[in-house]
């Protein structure tokens, strides 16, 4: 006989329908006989065969697995004809997308389990940016291609890199099998979006609790739409400009919340020289990269260089006295 047609499947049945042909059951009054396979990706080497002279085979599949199943017929005490091959997904994949940075974003996926089927099989990723203006970037490549007698579960992943900044990507994971007649069955899709740098500074920088070797800074985040994403900390850059050169880097992580605009956050800088102009600035940082300077100038308060002038006593009693002085020298600091 030939091949068997309309091949369908659920999570409780098989079915299909006869071959193209006459079988009349006064010739043949066994009439056809199937024999049925199937297997799961996830056990290639666990195969399951059975025969009936139904065209439906009532069977529970398990959950999220892809079956690979093939038909064959026969005339009764013959030899089995060709074979129709389909497949049936009864779930998805597990697989994810994690956005690493701007232009980046890293696919793991669970490695089908060969065990000790003699077969190869070829992954392939293909990624496509949904929101480009004029070509549709598809490319496919193969992330794996081997043969093996053992298997494992064991999660796998790739970096795909060279993205475009702040879009969208359906990401689909294919496999190819050639010897059980498998050819680029998709087995799972993610979207995923790139980030994009936050595109603000900070807000109103105000300078508090100034003394000769520290003070602190407060701001505000920057506004809601301009944050593109999650804020995860704040770069601070400092520089004095009167006594040294050097330039000071600090990182302050925040909560992982977004700050709301009703809140403050604020840093504090120490060791600082006294009397000094120091220009700060503060810069939010999301996944994707550093955001635009906010500017401040702050400077350190000096320390009295003087004592107080011309002290004398007045008003002198057997029991009190007052003492009177002037402030110390006005003049300014020398430098």
């Amino acid at each position: 006989p030939g091949v068997p047609q309309s091949l369908n499947a659920s999570n409780d049945n098989i079915t299909w329908t006869a071959p193209v042909g006459i079988y009349p059951t006064e010739v043949f009054p066994a009439g056809l006989q199937y024999q049925v396979t199937y297997r799961t990706l996830q056990n290639l080497s666990d195969v399951q065969t059975q025969t009936t002279n139904e065209t439906i085979l009532q069977i529970n599949l398990s959950q999220n697995d892809v079956y690979i199943y093939s038909i064959a017929a026969s005339i009764f005490n013959s030899n089995f004809g060709q074979t129709a091959v389909s497949t049936f997904a009864t779930g998805t994949e597990d697989t994810t997308a994690t956005t690493i940075n701007s232009t980046a974003i890293t696919v793991s996926f669970r490695q089908l389990q060969y065990c000790s089927a003699d077969v190869t099989v070829q992954y392939d990723l293909a990624y496509a940016g949904v929101e480009l203006d004029t070509t549709v970037r598809n490319v496919v490549f193969n992330i794996t291609n081997q043969t093996t007698s053992g298997g494992s579960c064991e999660p796998q992943s790739v970096d795909l890199t060279g993205l475009e900044e702040y879009v969208n990507y359906m990401i689909s994971l294919s496999v190819t099998i050639t010897e059980l007649g498998v050819n680029d069955l998709l087995i799972a899709e993610v979207m995923n979006e790139t980030f994009q740098a936050v595109s603000a500074a900070p807000q109103n920088l105000t300078s508090e609790n100034i003394t000769s070797t520290s003070f602190c800074v407060t701001f505000i985040p920057p506004t809601n739409n301009t944050q593109n994403g999650q804020i995860t900390s704040y770069t601070v850059t400092y520089q004095g400009e009167l006594f040294n050169t050097t330039e000071y880097n600090t990182n302050v992580s925040v909560s992982s919340v977004v700050y709301p605009l009703t809140e403050s956050s604020i840093v504090c800088l120490s060791d600082l020289e006294e009397y000094n102009n120091y220009t700060v600035l503060i810069r939010a940082n999301n996944g994707a990269g550093e955001g635009d300077a906010a500017t401040i100038t702050v400077r350190t308060l000096q320390a009295v260089s003087t004592e107080p002038l011309s002290l004398a006593s007045e008003n002198i009693t057997s029991i009190s006295f007052c003492v009177t002085f002037d402030p110390p020298d006005k003049s300014p600091l020398t430098l």
